[in-house]
């Protein structure tokens, strides 16, 4: 009965660390999760700021041209 006890022990404390360790991945992928996403919308300001950079600079070029033909 002894060695039956301690088995019991052990494969209750292996189940809680299993279950310890899945709880550790679930927050690693929330964790991975977000990060992707902020790594998402960073890449979408950047494309904007991109875009509004080409059109300011777009329009720069027309005044300079613009000044020029004056």
């Amino acid at each position: 009965m002894v060695s039956y006890d301690g088995v019991k022990l052990e494969l209750k404390e292996t189940i809680e660390l299993l279950n310890l360790e899945r709880k550790k991945v679930q927050v690693k992928d929330s964790v991975i999760f977000s990060l992707n996403k902020k790594t998402l919308n960073l890449q979408e300001i950047i494309n904007k700021t991109n875009e509004q950079y080409k059109l300011e600079s777009q329009k720069s070029q027309d005044l300079v041209k613009e000044l020029k033909g004056q």
